[in-house]
């Protein structure tokens, strides 16, 4: 965690964290969007001037992709890379869906998924991150195709499942749950719909 000093002024810091500042930018970014906030109000929000901030991040651009790349390193889907060699593929989504169903049908705010807020926001717009958003958004379909790829040679699901097919299927159904908590379903509705997904895909419940 990094500190970063700024001239001094009347109700400003001396220094100032740089975690802290793109919390509160990651937080900007989520509740309103990407176009909607201005490196100025960053700066603001973090009682901090317009200079100083832009001394140690030089953009908007660059907090942007620091607030999203924090965000995607403690969001649900964070749990599926890597994943060790003895755990069943079924009951990873299982934690993936619980876990995203809990975060974003109880966010009081009702911001669904940041990620793939940004993706959807940032698909049509020539931006300086739009490439960083879609090739993450490809690197999570790439991921979800493999970890099915992998669910069929384990035995898991049939041989005839459509790797490819079902992976994209899987991560509709996230940027599903996303809108639908956006609307206001509770967690308990977002989970019924992804248990019946799993279940249609053919995923064996977890052991209780």
């Amino acid at each position: 965690m990094t500190q970063a000093a700024v001239p001094r002024s009347p109700g400003r810091p001396a220094t100032f964290r740089r975690d802290d500042v793109v919390a509160l930018a990651k937080d900007l970014f989520w509740t309103r969007g990407y176009r909607d906030v201005s490196l100025s109000e960053i700066a603001q929000a973090a009682n901090l001037t317009r200079a100083s901030v832009y001394n140690a991040f030089e953009s908007k651009d660059a907090i942007f992709l620091e607030a999203l790349l924090t965000y995607n390193s403690d969001a649900p889907a964070a749990l599926l890379y890597d994943l060790p060699g003895e755990t069943r593929v079924g009951d990873a989504f299982d934690r993936l869906f619980r876990a995203a169903c809990r975060t974003m049908g109880g966010d009081p705010a009702r911001r669904g998924c940041l990620a793939m807020n940004s993706f959807g926001e940032l698909l049509a717009m020539d931006t300086p991150v739009t490439d960083t958003v879609k090739r993450n958004f490809e690197g999570s379909r790439r991921l979800m195709q493999a970890l099915i790829a992998r669910a069929v040679d384990e035995g898991e699901l049939p041989a005839g499942t459509d790797a490819a097919a079902t992976g994209n299927l899987i991560l509709s159904h996230l940027a599903g749950l996303s809108t639908w908590s956006k609307s206001g379903a509770t967690e308990e509705e977002l989970w019924q719909m992804s248990r019946r997904l799993l279940d249609l895909i053919g995923f064996a419940r977890p052991a209780d």
